[in-house]
């Protein structure tokens, strides 16, 4: 049992799963876009803990990899559950979220793919499965963009298309981002890539949630 006790599925895995369902019951009591941004920043938040410098996983390990494909899928559907509910609305058979979910499971299935597919030299690091990935999403979220500005989503309500423009924007802009400082990182130029994935890793980390709630309009904010 020494070894259950220690094992980071006790803690912190087993604490943070019961507090965050504890907090999406909590969070059902409140407007909805106000319990997006206490459950989506506690969400991040529980990513940086969990796959940066203080993680309590063993760097490799199957949990470490499996959290950091988790966090990866929720970090997009930040953006894709807010599309879904301003330019999509479904049908109330549908719960909100389910067809969101779906669209942040697209990118990571697809670069999975693409890279196992390719040559042996493309599943030999790391960094090319993510510049696949990075470019991908670069490349929906600037359809997105354009099929947005073209007055594309007729539910969506005219007076927030300019905000969720702005929200893919920031999306095409931290990707494009990834994917510039990845390409230098793959000509070896580690100073130079590292440096410039910063502004992206701020952009992910740091930046998404407050400039999704102060960007908004008021009444998505009080809705």
């Amino acid at each position: 049992m020494k070894a259950v006790y220690e094992s980071p599925w006790h803690n912190p895995i087993l604490f943070l799963a019961v507090g965050a369902a504890f907090l999406i019951i909590v969070a059902r009591q409140l407007p909805f876009f106000r319990a997006y941004a206490v459950l989506f920043t506690i969400e991040i938040m529980a990513d940086a803990l969990l796959t940066g410098g203080w993680s309590p996983l063993a760097a490799g390990s199957k949990a470490a990899s499996a959290f950091a494909v988790f966090f990866v899928v929720l970090g997009d559907w930040r953006y894709f559950l807010l599309l879904e509910r301003q330019a999509v609305r479904p049908h109330a058979r549908v719960p909100l979220g389910l067809l969101s979910l779906l669209a942040s499971l697209v990118v990571p299935v697809s670069s999975m793919a693409i890279v196992q597919a390719g040559p042996e030299s493309w599943r030999a690091s790391s960094r090319t499965l993510f510049l696949v990935y990075e470019l991908l999403f670069a490349a929906l979220a600037a359809l997105l963009r354009l099929r947005l500005k073209a007055w594309a989503f007729p539910k969506l309500d005219p007076t927030q298309r300019p905000w969720v423009v702005a929200l893919t924007t920031f999306e095409l802009a931290q990707y494009a981002g990834w994917a510039l400082a990845d390409i230098v990182l793959l000509f070896g130029v580690e100073d130079l890539g590292y440096a410039l994935r910063l502004v992206p890793n701020i952009m992910y980390y740091a930046l998404f949630l407050p400039f999704a709630w102060f960007s908004a309009p008021r009444e998505v904010r009080e809705s």
